[in-house]
């Protein structure tokens, strides 16, 4: 039998800064913990496409490995047309590139077709990019064939794409005459391997796809068909199967299988191919471990890791709403149940397991972050979010009511969004806030835990910030990837490194990076330590007056601004 969660390992709660308010009136938003770094703001000239164009708006960058950034751009200039304004940027070695434009030639048919939609991307550890765009075709005139010149790109050298696939191709692996008709949004692992779906208009979740194909061998090879024998199921064959979440060392999908020849309802499952076998995780129907009932169904997407390991949330078949769903992990060999609905939830008294969200994240080390609801023994619920350490432990990381660490006053967390992870076991999640001095218009932040645990803001709605020197903006909204499966499109690295984009009240749009680590802003000369020797210095910029004493960043020092420095200074100094 299962055990509840917290009664078969330890838990611990992150430690919070202590505080001390000398005053309690506050003078506006706090300054962020960590500064921002520009990588590319509205206005500013947009690099590789001609004189006079600049950035306009930007979506949430992708991280690699190695350092590199990604992001698509709308453009503006004189002139421009809609089928020249969107771009896809990279950071490369310190350096921001075009990596391709709408109007560039694209790998196609007739020699003078160019890019003309750019709908997504994915990038490996390198920065490569897997990209999905459409097409103008000058030698197809018919808007039906036209609206179908979609197609999968990979980079092969830098800026130059060859196909995956194109609409109406030869699909590979396939007889001769069966087709590419559907693609979906490619995913890629962090070796560069590229791995996508496709299928026929209008597949839902139980009809037939085509196939599931990669290039990971250098050309694009056919992993699986519909009537593929699904291993595990006694001679089953694949019914359906989804665009998988993949790692160097393999891939993740849920699909569903039925017996030959028969027409009833697909049964679904969980399967992981690591070293070239394919084999079920977890099968509809059959025993799930740690319980005394079976699988129903699965959640997507599931998690995997370097070495392989997976981590997903299923459904049980029990008529018990309060126990029907799990989180399981084969993190230590066997697949087994890492926590339950109903479990006693660890960090607290009386608090329960509740719903579970199925977007999980799990580091090469088999730590697993994840977010579920809690049911509180007087009926209420709130949200939490626990990092499942491989050792066993839970850490309580942000429950529902936690105050943050950067933020002063009666501000606390009203609810969590799902969590990031990386293999230095940092957590990077979005929540909104409430409290007494909190509105509509600056109640959403993007907070982290670091390495030392405390959870603190990286950017909030309503903010200012100087994102190039030239006055103080106010952030707006905050974008970032929310994806917690790996697919090559995460906005947390494993150095510590957040990418998000952030719009401002003024119209402005930027990109920008951080580093996971709460800095107080009260260490004013920058040694580490929070003391008298901060106090002396920020009175010696606030007398001067020095723009660095602007601690509300309203663009005037005043004594809002010693107000404002002595709440954070008497709450962190050491």
């Amino acid at each position: 039998m299962h055990s509840p969660a917290n009664q078969n390992a330890p838990t611990s709660r992150l430690r919070r800064p202590t505080r001390i308010f000398l005053l309690a009136l506050l003078a506006g938003t706090p300054a962020l913990a960590q500064p921002l770094t520009t990588i590319a703001l509205t206005g500013q000239a947009a690099p590789g496409v001609g004189p006079e164009v600049t950035f306009a708006r930007f979506s949430p960058p992708a991280l690699a490995a190695d350092g590199h950034l990604v992001f698509f751009a709308t453009l503006a200039g004189d002139g421009l047309s809609a089928d020249l304004d969107e771009a896809l940027f990279r950071l490369r070695d310190g350096t921001l590139e075009l990596v391709v434009r709408e109007s560039d030639p694209a790998p196609w048919y007739a020699p003078d077709t160019r890019f003309v939609g750019l709908s997504d991307f994915a990038i490996d550890n390198t920065g490569d990019v897997v990209l999905a765009a459409s097409v103008d075709d000058p030698a197809v005139s018919d808007n039906a064939a036209k609206a179908r010149a979609l197609g999968l790109f990979a980079e092969v050298a830098p800026n130059t794409f060859a196909p995956l696939a194109r609409i109406d191709d030869q699909a590979a692996g396939l007889p001769d005459g069966d087709l590419y008709e559907t693609l979906n949004s490619p995913a890629i692992n962090a070796a560069g391997a590229s791995y996508f779906t496709g299928g026929r208009p209008g597949d839902g979740l139980d009809s037939v796809p085509k196939g599931l194909w990669s290039d990971r061998t250098g050309t694009v090879t056919l992993l699986l068909a519909p009537g593929d024998v699904a291993p595990g199921t006694g001679g089953g064959l694949f019914a359906h199967f989804e665009t998988p979440t993949p790692s160097p060392s393999g891939y993740v999908f849920r699909g569903s299988s039925r017996p030959d020849g028969s027409a009833d309802r697909a049964t679904p499952g969980v399967w992981r191919e690591r070293g070239g076998t394919l084999d079920a995780i977890a099968l509809g129907g059959r025993p799930a471990p740690g319980t005394t009932t079976t699988f129903a169904d699965f959640a997507a997407p599931q998690a995997i890791n370097l070495d392989g390991r997976v981590a997903f949330v299923a459904m049980l078949d029990t008529r018990d709403p309060v126990t029907d769903s799990g989180l399981w992990t084969d993190r230590h060999g066997a697949t087994g149940l890492l926590v339950r609905e109903g479990d006693l939830a660890p960090g607290t008294s009386s608090a329960t397991i509740a719903d579970l969200s199925p977007h999980i994240a799990m580091n090469d080390a088999g730590d697993i972050a994840f977010r579920c609801a809690l049911r509180n023994a007087d009926a209420g619920t709130n949200t939490a979010i626990y990092l499942a350490r491989a050792d066993g432990s839970f850490e309580l990381i942000a429950i529902e009511g936690d105050t943050v660490a950067d933020e002063l006053g009666e501000v606390t967390i009203a609810t969590l969004g799902d969590p990031q992870l990386n293999n230095r076991a940092e957590v990077l999640f979005a929540a909104t806030l409430t409290g007494a001095a909190v509105g509509r218009d600056d109640n959403t932040a993007l907070l982290a835990c670091d390495s030392d645990r405390v959870v603190y803001s990286v950017a909030r709605e309503g903010q200012a910030i100087d994102p190039d020197g030239g006055g103080a903006r106010t952030i707006r909204s905050i974008v970032v990837n929310t994806s917690a499966a790996h697919a090559g499109r995460d906005p947390l690295d494993d150095t510590g490194r957040i990418g998000l984009a952030l719009s401002f009240t003024d119209n402005t749009f930027g990109v920008f990076t951080t580093e996971v680590a709460y800095v107080s802003p009260a260490d004013v000369n920058s040694d580490g330590i929070v003391d008298t020797r901060d106090f002396i210095a920020f009175l010696n910029l606030w007398n001067a007056p020095d723009p660095d004493a602007d601690f509300n960043h309203d663009g005037v020092v005043d004594t809002r601004d010693v107000i404002l420095f002595l709440n954070i200074w008497s709450r962190d100094r050491d």
